[in-house]
């Protein structure tokens, strides 16, 4: 595998961490292109079946070791919508608090679902996904991507 020159340490960790833990019947791709509104393709080589995944490795802030909400630029958001429908969004907090990842699968109801703010920092809109939303933990992110891409995608059809 080719390491793309603009890998962030904490992306590179990720990207070795979630390969170890797939085993060798997927490969891990990374955007070579910096500002890709997508960090990571996961495919299944055997079924082809392949995701899209969004990570942000994030510190709490001095006096927090929780929040309510992360969040998503509605740009972003909105790219993701047109051109990656299956994608998985990670906020890995586990630098602070070891348990904590967080992440849940993006679909359509998002931009009805979650409020879209102001963010004056970056002069951008954002969208607040709900920390109740998302589900919890590593290894369950890891056992729910080896199900859905191992499920047999031709169920309707006799082999």
């Amino acid at each position: 595998m080719e390491t793309p020159k603009n890998i962030l340490d904490s992306e590179l960790s990720f990207l070795i961490e979630v390969n170890n833990d797939l085993s060798e019947n997927y490969n891990i791709l990374k955007s070579h292109y910096k500002y890709c509104n997508v960090d990571f393709l996961l495919v299944n080589i055997n079924n082809l079946y392949s995701c899209y995944c969004e990570y942000k490795e994030v510190k709490y802030k001095s006096g927090f070791d929780t929040y309510d909400s992360y969040f998503i630029g509605k740009v972003k958001l909105e790219n993701i919508r047109d051109y990656y429908n299956e994608c998985i969004f990670c906020w890995d907090f586990r630098k602070s608090k070891e348990n904590d990842f967080f992440w849940i699968k993006y679909d359509n109801d998002f931009f009805d679902k979650y409020e879209c703010e102001y963010d004056e920092r970056n002069n951008s809109y954002r969208y607040k996904i709900l920390n109740k939303d998302c589900e919890v933990g590593y290894d369950k992110f890891i056992e729910y991507y080896k199900q859905i891409s191992n499920r047999k995608l031709n169920h309707n059809k006799e082999n």
